[in-house]
């Protein structure tokens, strides 16, 4: 449930935390969003046959659909496909709908054949109870909010440490609740993964409050590739902000075990990987995604709200400064 337009923000050790305040809201929240779709896209979602697209559950898509692509759904029943723009479906390039689920659609292309299994009609045409932009914006916005909050905060890799083989992310400093944000440069996240070492969100004492991670990717790069990384299960509360890629440029994922917001990135999984978790991107070109949602929480502050989200993350900022003064 979105419970309220602004945000109680501590920042502890280089960790920033954001605690989201009262109630309030009708639109779906950024959380309840990631929460519910394991794939929403601002522009269009394709695949092809040494590519194929399959989706584990819901999915939003703002643009076109088209290529050989399978929704399924987990598992249960009745799993939606909201395609905004035009479906193109071919015997080639087939698009299914799989276990019961069904399309919703802007148009649906001539001479295109959707598969439903089992069979039977369960294609709608128009009738979108919201706007492709409730869904989207409340990402994108989150997502330059993080990687502004990020790339100023002082958060640093110094969080983030190799030791027996294992990855670890320690937000064990304080008592933390709310959204604890890594900052990483996406230069660094080769190096970091790139042994395939086991990958660790260490909660500790004293931060068993924390709704979720984020582990914002600063830096801008085109064709980035990040490596496979193997925690032990998916990482339901934790994601990764590639907000700072600039509009074009690509994304390709391995086997990665985290939600992922690349708001301005085409974003591909490499045939024969798996993405477990949520994925919001311009375009999606191929890959599977499997029907583990992002767990976590958080909601976006309204835009009137920003600049006050601002100035209280300087003050606290300032506030730390002079107390370590004092202390030394």
């Amino acid at each position: 449930m979105r419970r309220g337009n602004e945000w109680t923000i501590a920042v502890a050790m280089g960790v920033v935390c954001i605690a989201p305040a009262a109630a309030n809201a009708q639109a779906p929240s950024t959380s309840q969003i990631l929460n519910e779709f394991n794939l929403v896209t601002t522009g269009n979602v394709s695949g092809s046959s040494s590519d194929p697209t399959k989706v584990g559950g819901n999915a939003v898509i703002g643009g076109n659909l088209s290529g050989r692509s399978t929704f399924l759904s987990g598992g249960v029943a009745g799993e939606t496909v909201e395609a905004y723009g035009t479906v193109t479906s071919t015997s080639s390039s087939r698009v299914t709908i799989d276990s019961s689920g069904y399309l919703q659609y802007g148009t649906l292309a001539t001479g295109s054949t959707v598969t439903y299994s089992p069979t039977g009609s369960r294609g709608i045409h128009g009738g979108f109870s919201l706007t492709s932009s409730q869904y989207t914006a409340p990402l994108t916005k989150f997502s330059s909010l993080i990687d502004t909050l990020g790339g100023s905060s002082n958060v640093s890799v110094n969080a983030i440490s190799l030791s027996g083989g294992t990855l670890d992310f320690n937000a064990n400093y304080e008592s933390l609740s709310g959204i604890v944000i890594f900052d990483v440069a996406e230069r660094s996240l080769n190096s970091l993964f790139g042994n395939n070492d086991p990958v660790k969100f260490n909660d500790g004492t004293g931060v068993s409050g924390v709704e979720a991670y984020v582990v914002n990717v600063t830096g801008d790069t085109s064709g980035y590739t990040t490596p496979n990384w193997t925690p032990s299960s998916p990482q339901t509360s934790v994601l990764f902000n590639f907000g700072g890629f600039s509009t074009g440029n690509t994304l390709t994922v391995g086997n990665f075990k985290a939600s992922i917001l690349a708001p301005n990135a085409s974003v591909s999984v490499t045939n024969g990987d798996t993405l477990y978790g949520s994925l919001f991107a311009a375009n999606f070109t191929g890959g599977t995604l499997s029907n583990n949602t992002f767990a976590g929480t958080f909601n976006l502050p309204e835009p009137a709200t920003l600049g006050v989200f601002g100035a209280g993350i300087a003050g606290l900022v300032l506030t730390r400064a002079r107390r370590k003064r004092r202390e030394e």
